[in-house]
């Protein structure tokens, strides 16, 4: 007897990234390190060198979406991470993404208290799903075209 197979196996792995924010955190630390070196200011130049942290863990992010889940995960440690079962999705498409409509850059909002999210590093292309219970989110993600015909293959029609 034959074993039974997944429907698909299709796999989209994407990725955002936004330069400036990726040199920002370098700054940071060389003025912090700076200010502590200079004068012997280290109750203002740790703060400031801590400062590039948070902003080097949300200059970039990695898009996963496979037949169970799609995943958001930032920066080199993939944290935070926003899971989404893929059978939630309602509706996908692709969209011009700008920063500014979405509260700036970095993840906004929230699905479970707020119903919209967006997962935003740089403006143009992303993708926008209409999730079950009204919920909206919204990614931006180099490929966005690919990872849209991946979720149109994943799920029933």
């Amino acid at each position: 007897m034959a074993r039974s197979q997944p429907l698909t196996t299709k796999t989209f792995e994407g990725r955002a990234a936004n330069t400036a924010l990726e040199l920002l955190p370098l700054v940071a630390v060389a003025v912090g390190v700076a200010a502590m070196i200079v004068a012997p200011v280290w109750f203002i130049g740790i703060p400031i060198a801590l400062a590039g942290l948070p902003m080097w863990m949300f200059s970039w992010l990695k898009l996963t979406i496979d037949r169970e889940n799609i995943v958001i995960a930032f920066g080199p440690f993939g944290f935070p991470r926003v899971r989404v079962p893929t059978s939630e999705v309602d509706r996908a498409e692709v969209i011009d993404v700008s920063p500014m409509r979405y509260g700036g850059w970095g993840y906004r909002g929230g699905l479970r208290l707020f119903k919209k999210a967006a997962a935003v590093i740089r403006k143009g292309e992303g993708l926008k799903l209409d999730l079950s219970g009204g919920r909206v989110l919204v990614i931006t993600v180099d490929n966005a075209r690919e990872a849209l015909d991946v979720l149109h293959t994943l799920q029933p029609r």
